[in-house]
């Protein structure tokens, strides 16, 4: 008489032959589908950051943007009012990135022969 776990155990214990299909389909995973994974999920990543760092040096603070907060800054208690003014007065002198790139410059300049009139100290 055979002992059925006997054999069971004999089957699933034996050393598994690999043949050559198992071995290329296990190449194919890891040399196609993990870079095929990775590149799936790391391109739009990549692409995404990219895009934000790139905004970031596309677009200059603006003299809108400083002015905002430094409002900020004042109604929080960190700035009082006499500094506040005085900030807004020399950001309403400077010249915005945007306005220099139209060739607008700034009254102060206008006839100036030197000195530190455009100064902001």
């Amino acid at each position: 008489m055979v002992y059925w776990p006997t054999i069971l155990l004999a089957v699933a214990t034996r050393p598994k032959v690999h043949s050559a299909s198992d071995v290329w389909s296990l190449t194919m995973i890891l040399g196609v589908g993990l870079p095929l994974i990775l590149l799936i999920v790391g391109l739009p990543v990549y692409l995404y950051l990219k895009r934000e760092s790139e905004e970031e040096e596309i677009e200059p603070i603006t003299n809108e943007d400083l002015l905002r907060q430094f409002e900020a800054a004042r109604a929080e208690g960190e700035m009082d009012d006499a500094e506040y003014q005085r900030v807004r007065a020399l950001l309403e002198q400077r010249i915005s990135p945007r306005d220099a790139a139209a060739g607008k410059t700034r009254p102060d300049q206008a006839g100036s022969a030197g000195g530190d009139a455009g100064v902001i100290s």
